[in-house]
């Protein structure tokens, strides 16, 4: 491939090394002189692309070289490389410096791999050959084997469902619906599933073959051609003729193209099928590579305490579930030293208290069955949302009498109170506990009876208007999206109005963990929650146990081993649907304690604190005095303030003169809610971050195309590369031109992949026939919708007359130019210059036609958007 090379822009050798059977090892050696035109970078990469186009998909791939690119210096260059690496699932190495000239160090040379890299080991040489130290690097590139493993677990095949089904239609319940104690209802109606399950669907041993490649199943058209294949095949080597050598060739040629139809089918099939589309595709692209996956917790064989290994899996089990179980008390240890000098700040009275639960219904009870995921995960009773909602019909009267006498009493099962943990591992060492979080799986009745009780509690808070407005987290209309718009609105507005910001984005320590449950009840009690429905709450919490499960494989044969049960006395129950619900009701007076001072943006335990003011002093007086409450609001309420991990960042003409708050980490850009805020609101950090991420997602595009339908590839795009470059568009998308126009390139180089189109060749017909818009259709709609949901003030507000421009905005006045990217401001913009026919519309109804028309209609700038009736009339 050295004929790719272009002197003095980018030259390369490429060297094949044979692993094993069929896989290969490409090195690609590189030089790129040194040139900081970003015209010849893009030549020099172009280069490294039709290099890398050439190379077999399953092949694993080293780059190495001296490319002149620094990656201790981020420049647009880094950048421009970073994207490259990633559009071809590549990765670069991290490297120290590689060259020192007269004090000044820089790190040129690149070595970047397809292959894994947490195992990984690089070092530098200082050889004497070269003004360059040379590097040594350790890639393990383990060849994987197919061993063969044996488990048990039960056999839930379709044809085992339906037995269970039919066996379950037959039962009458009458040892369930005679119980008054929903103690021994439940563990009745546990019984009689249990029974059934163990006679139709029973624990087996299976034989798994690891990582298997998937093979397309043969349909009789297939076989067909198969077999008339190999009796040509056949005819050819008895007689040797060129006809007959033709006519095997032709029909190989047939069987090879319906096997390949058949393999984009069952790609497309299994996509399509999947619940979570992002997942799916990756898994098909690992598939047909040979990936290998990271191990699970299956794979460690022992963990170390104190400095002694531990291998037996129970006492290994044991020592999960002490370290899950005890992290609170731990935690909360910090807080212990420090006097509170404040109580928290109740909630205002509540005209209407919620005393009793209203009863369900069995249609209530299918419905919210209906709402459930359909997973196979299950909690200790082994029972799976995917049993239940086959056998909704059969289980749903035994399930509404248990919920009714709930509800009814106050009560619930204790056995609904065993949660299973699987410790899953999150970075680092497999052999350190604090290196695993724990997952948590309850009963699939338990999230049925919590749903029901959760639109009951919704409806008493909405009825009472109890909710605070600086939550976005888990309320019906609110996300992280409206939570990432009001605080970029909020520190607009203030910087417009002369003031400048200090954020203080507060990090609290197993939040969710270490919430005492008398106070839990307390909060509850002072929302108006009484009577029955609080007793309800308090058996919820009390009594809580946890089991930890962990499976491991030795010696082929793949056990499962489970601890003792503990006793869970903190925190809201992980994995369960009240758990998150009843944090943001426990932090629902934080915002209150604060209102003198700063303001809150919350979603969950993900909080910004922001004070603002036009005079430096005061605004740290301020700030200081707000941050030293929120530590002792969470002194009195069992959260832990984590100072180390908590950052400023300041906003304004003088955010260089504002002092660092005690403690605290004065950073210029932070990661809030996925968005990267800098304090210049530049969105300059988010858009690179951005750019890698859609870069990954097109060399997923580029593999879905290779090995699936276009449909299929059309749903990867979706969730691969439109659902990043849409979060958060409504606030980074009015930064500048040229970032929008960095994301709409990507976003035209995917589409020119999934369409076979040419480099030069235009997207716009593309964008039309699929029914796609672009990131500035998308930006353009994010902020119409964001200003018509936001009581932005139209004319017909101001006067009654039934002129023509009733329903356009009215912008307000304003100094600086940074006020016009606000999401409200720019939406009322952008509103103002629909057709009339889109401005009587509302909701729903508003949003689906802006999508439709904007399909219609790809622009490629927000210019050409508000030009587009002049050009029209041009037409």
């Amino acid at each position: 491939m050295e004929h790719l090379s272009i002197p003095l822009v980018c030259e390369v050798t490429v060297a094949s090394i044979k692993l094993s059977g069929k896989e290969q090892l490409y090195m690609i050696g590189v030089y790129r002189p040194p040139n900081n035109l970003i015209d010849i970078t893009a030549e020099a990469i172009e280069v490294l692309h039709k290099v890398l186009d050439n190379i077999p998909t399953h092949s694993r791939i080293i780059l190495i070289g001296d490319i002149n690119i620094d990656i201790l210096r981020p420049t647009r260059e880094t950048i421009m490389f970073d994207e490259f690496l990633l559009s071809h699932n590549m990765t670069r190495l991290q490297l120290s410096a590689t060259r020192v000239f007269q004090g000044h160090q820089s790190s040129i040379d690149a070595i970047c791999t397809n292959a894994e890299i947490d195992e990984s080991q690089v070092k530098i040489l200082h050889t004497g050959i070269s003004d360059h130290f040379g590097q040594l690097c350790y890639l393990p590139l383990s060849v994987e084997s197919k061993k063969t493993t044996t488990s048990s677990h039960r056999h839930v095949s379709p044809e085992n469902l339906t037995n269970l089904k039919r066996y379950l239609a037959e039962e009458s319940w009458t040892n369930v619906l005679q119980q008054d104690s929903v103690e021994e209802a439940y563990r009745q109606y546990l019984k009689t599933v249990t029974y059934f399950l163990d006679l139709t669907c029973p624990i087996k041993k299976f034989r798994v073959v690891a990582k298997p490649k998937a093979r397309p199943c043969y349909d009789e058209e297939a076989l067909r051609l198969k077999k008339d294949f190999l009796k040509a095949n056949e005819r050819y080597c008895l007689s040797g003729s060129q006809e007959d050598k033709q006519t095997s060739t032709q029909l190989k040629k047939a069987y090879d193209l319906k096997l390949r139809t058949l393999r984009r089918e069952a790609s497309a099939a299994h996509i399509d099928n999947a619940a979570n589309k992002n997942k799916a595709v990756w898994e098909i692209i690992n598939s047909e590579r040979n990936h290998q996956h990271k191990d699970t917790i299956s794979g460690f064989d022992f963990i170390v305490k104190n400095g002694d290994k531990i291998d037996d899996p129970i006492d290994i089990a044991n020592h999960f579930n002490n370290y899950f179980s005890t992290i609170a008390d731990e935690t909360l240890k910090q807080n212990l030293c420090i006097n509170p000098t404040m109580q928290f700040v109740q909630n205002p009275p509540v005209g209407m208290p919620l005393t009793s639960m209203e009863p369900t219904s069995i249609e209530e009870i299918s419905k919210v069955i209906d709402s459930l995921k359909t997973k196979s995960s299950f909690g200790l009773n082994e029972i799976s949302s995917k049993i239940l909602k086959f056998c909704k019909n059969e289980v749903a009267v035994p399930i509404f009498h248990i919920t009714q006498l709930s509800l009814l009493h106050g009560t619930f099962p204790s056995s609904m109170k065993i949660s299973k943990v699987i410790p899953l591992h999150k970075k680092s060492s497999k052999h350190h506990i604090e290196n695993f979080r724990p997952i948590s799986l309850i009963p699939t009745e338990s999230k049925i009876i919590e749903k029901i009780v959760l639109s009951r509690l919704f409806k008493h808070l909405q009825l009472n208007n109890l909710l605070t407005e600086e939550q976005h987290g888990f309320i019906k209309g609110r996300s992280t999206m409206t939570a990432i718009v009001d605080l970029f609105e909020h520190i607009v507005d203030n910087i417009e109005a002369g003031n400048n910001v200090v954020g203080v984005q507060l990090d609290l320590s197993k939040a969710f963990d270490c919430l005492s449950h008398d106070l839990i009840i307390r909060k509850l009690f002072h929302l108006g929650i009484q009577g029955t429905a609080l007793s309800w709450f308090s058996a919820y919490l009390e009594g809580r146990r946890q089991v930890v499960e962990v499976t491991q494989t030795i010696k082929r044969i793949t056990t499962i081993s489970r601890s003792e049960v503990l006793s869970m006395d903190r925190g809201v129950p992980q994995g369960s649907v009240l758990g998150p619900v009843l944090f943001i009701l426990f932090t629902n007076d934080f915002p209150n304690v604060l209102h003198s001072y700063s303001n809150l943006v919350m979603y969950a335990d993900d909080s910004m604190l922001l004070t603002a003011n036009s005079s430096v002093e005061n605004l740290e007086i301020n700030s200081y005095i707000a941050v030293n409450i929120a530590m002792d609001y969470c002194r009195n309420n069992d959260l832990v303030f984590n100072e180390s991990k908590t950052k400023q960042i300041s906003f304004g003409n003088k955010k260089d003169d504002i002092s660092d708050l005690p403690n605290l980490q004065s950073v210029s850009s932070t990661n809030y809610l996925g968005i990267i805020v800098d304090d210049k609101l530049s969105w300059l950090n988010h858009i690179n971050n951005l750019c890698l991420k859609l870069s990954s997602a097109i060399y997923a595009i580029k593999r879905t195309k290779a090995i699936s339908t276009t449909k299929a590839t059309i749903t990867a795009y979706h969730a691969l590369f439109e659902s990043h470059m849409r979060y958060g568009l409504a606030v980074w998308g009015g930064s500048t031109e040229r970032n929008l126009q960095r994301i709409l390139i990507l976003q035209k180089k995917a589409l020119r992949i999934m369409a076979g189109l040419g480099c030069r060749e235009s997207c716009r017909g593309v964008f039309k026939e699929w029914r796609l818009s672009t990131v500035v259709s998308l930006y353009i709609v994010e902020c119409i919708v964001i200003a018509t949901t936001h009581n932005v003030q139209q004319h017909q507000d101001i006067h009654s007359y039934n002129t023509r421009h009733a329903n356009n905005f009215t912008l307000p006045i304003h100094k600086l130019t940074l006020s016009e990217t606000k999401p409200t401001y720019a939406g009322a913009k952008f509103f103002n210059n629909l057709p009339d026919e889109l401005k009587k519309m509302e909701g729903r109804k508003l949003k689906k036609s802006l999508h439709s028309w904007f399909q219609e209609r790809p622009f490629y700038s927000v210019k050409e958007f508000l030009n587009w009736r002049a050009d029209s009339q041009r037409m």
